[in-house]
């Protein structure tokens, strides 16, 4: 009797949730229909080394493991699942999160601060937008990086350098174990790319800009 009634409860919870999230993209529907693809578009294509990093790393403890890089559609009933269950977050939005929390968002769209916005730009961006844009549009400016911190293209990086990049704003004695913790995740979720990386010992050369 107890399980049918928490079972009421929790579909309750989650028809109301949608219900909510619902009316949200309605509060906002016209604002959306200010955003534009051309936001995203790029004529730059990294190596692949690049892409798989990112893939790798954007993503927390909890998370959905899948080593294809492709934007998962988000819709209503993912956002209310999500929030009774963590681990149904998907790569491809927490890569479109880090585009909407970038400083260089609030130019394009206004009012991105909103949390309530930033959810249904959210959805929109992944129904609309090629995962690999929205990793370009999160990777603008990496070549001159990688001048800057190796004196080197973004081709002629190693492995370990794309990673120490991704997490460059890490203060220096994090970041050999961040390193290794993004090649354990590497490995993990590219294991025919990837089997052969091992941990480093010592951080590759490297200065700041």
């Amino acid at each position: 009797m107890l399980i049918k009634i928490l079972k009421k409860i929790l579909l309750t919870l989650i028809a109301l949730s949608m219900l909510i999230l619902s009316l949200v993209s309605w509060r906002y529907q016209g604002d959306i229909h200010h955003m534009k693809a051309e936001i995203f578009e790029s004529n730059t294509t990294y190596p692949q080394d690049v892409y798989n990093v990112k893939w790798a790393t954007s993503i927390g403890r909890n998370s959905i493991q899948t080593s294809t890089i492709a934007m998962k559609k988000i819709y209503f009933y993912d956002i209310a699942f999500q929030i009774i269950d963590k681990t149904k977050v998907h790569r491809s939005q927490s890569i479109i999160t880090c585009a909407i929390n970038s400083k260089r968002w609030e130019p394009f769209i206004p009012n991105s601060k909103s949390s309530t916005y930033k959810l249904a730009q959210t959805l929109w961006i992944s129904q609309n937008i090629e995962i690999k844009k929205v990793m370009n549009y999160n990777l603008k400016g990496i070549e001159s990086l990688s001048v800057d911190y190796f004196n080197k293209s973004i081709e002629q990086l190693t492995i370990y350098e794309i990673i120490l990049l991704e997490h460059r704003a890490k203060p220096t004695k994090q970041l050999l174990k961040v390193i290794n913790s993004s090649v354990e995740q590497l490995k993990n979720i590219f294991p025919k790319r990837y089997a052969t990386l091992e941990e480093l010992k010592v951080l590759p050369p490297f200065k700041r800009s």
